[in-house]
């Protein structure tokens, strides 16, 4: 076990420093920026839909809330921010899926207070692959809001035809 816990360790850090490595300067600034704003700003939820412009941590982490108009607009505000950003995803895209979860998870558990205090590379390594599987993620989501965003437009149409059908008939 204690030579299994080595080499696991051994494979996290060559990981997260080959990760590191590749992003560029502007990448970790960004990444740094993302969790310094979060850290010292406690925002409303209400408030954080309603100011698009700036993107968040916490706002990252969190899940679109309907079929909305303005909710499809703020997720396709975050994917572009996603895209925006650097990654390395010829290397992302290599590694496991259960690999990426279990560190995807583990940002999604984290306070952006505790993801300063981890050590830079661990840091670095663990947003980027958040931040690609986050992307993914969203991407999914949206599709399958379209596909109930364009069911609910349907449903509505053929609801107000049939009312404009049937009081012609009475």
């Amino acid at each position: 076990e204690r030579h299994i816990r080595s080499a696991h360790k051994v494979f996290e850090q060559k990981l997260f420093y080959s990760i590191c490595d590749r992003l560029s300067n502007k990448t970790k600034l960004v990444l740094d920026a993302l969790l310094t704003e979060d850290a010292s700003k406690d925002t409303d939820d209400a408030e954080e839909y309603d100011n698009t412009s700036e993107i968040k941590f916490n706002t990252l982490k969190k899940d679109i809330p309907g079929a909305k108009l303005k909710n499809i607009e703020f997720a396709m505000q975050k994917i572009s921010y996603l895209q925006q950003l650097e990654l390395p995803k010829e290397l992302l895209s290599t590694l496991p899926i259960k690999l990426i979860k279990k560190y995807y998870t583990r940002v999604m558990a984290e306070l952006p207070g505790g993801m300063l205090r981890y050590k830079e590379q661990i840091r670095y390594a663990t947003l980027t692959i958040f931040c690609y599987f986050r992307s993914q993620y969203l991407i999914d989501s949206l599709a399958d809001l379209f596909i109930q965003l364009t069911h609910k437009m349907r449903t509505t149409a053929e609801n107000s035809i049939n009312r404009k059908i049937l009081s012609e008939v009475k």
